[in-house]
């Protein structure tokens, strides 16, 4: 199990990384991924965020803009994830500000430019697929 760790960034290398401080327990940081990988499940609000071969998770946003101290029909629409769930190696987010065609929820706008985004990456990386056997049949289906 995994604890989520603050560590202190640094833009210089430093070959002895700087001690992080444990801020979830290993069993709050395993609810959370688990949560988060919901919302790209099929009944979640990211479906599109999915990438065939890999369990990925994040959380959709969308924000109705303030313009001159009323809200206005304007929105920021995101999206931030990470992938693969079982041993995380990137973290991409996403912002699409005032889309446009009608949709503005990030789930719609923002999350399937985080899968585009994401399966380059991964697969630049030459990230191996976690993504259970049955889901991999699943995908190659559709």
């Amino acid at each position: 199990m995994w604890a989520l760790l603050l560590v202190p960034v640094s833009v210089l290398l430093n070959p002895t990384p700087a001690p992080g401080v444990q801020v979830f327990s290993a069993a709050t940081a395993a609810r959370m991924r688990h949560m988060l990988e919901m919302a790209t499940s099929t009944e979640g609000t990211a479906p599109a965020a999915r990438i065939p071969g890999y369990r990925v998770a994040g959380k959709t946003g969308t924000a109705r803009k303030l313009r001159d101290g009323h809200y206005v029909d304007a929105y920021v629409s995101s999206f931030v994830g990470f992938a693969p769930v079982s041993a995380p190696r990137i973290v991409v987010a996403v912002m699409i500000d005032e889309p446009r065609a009608g949709r503005f929820y990030g789930g719609d706008v923002a999350a399937p430019v985080f899968g585009q985004i994401a399966a380059g990456t991964l697969s630049t990386l030459q990230v191996p697929s976690d993504a259970a056997p049955q889901q991999l049949a699943r995908a190659g289906g559709n």
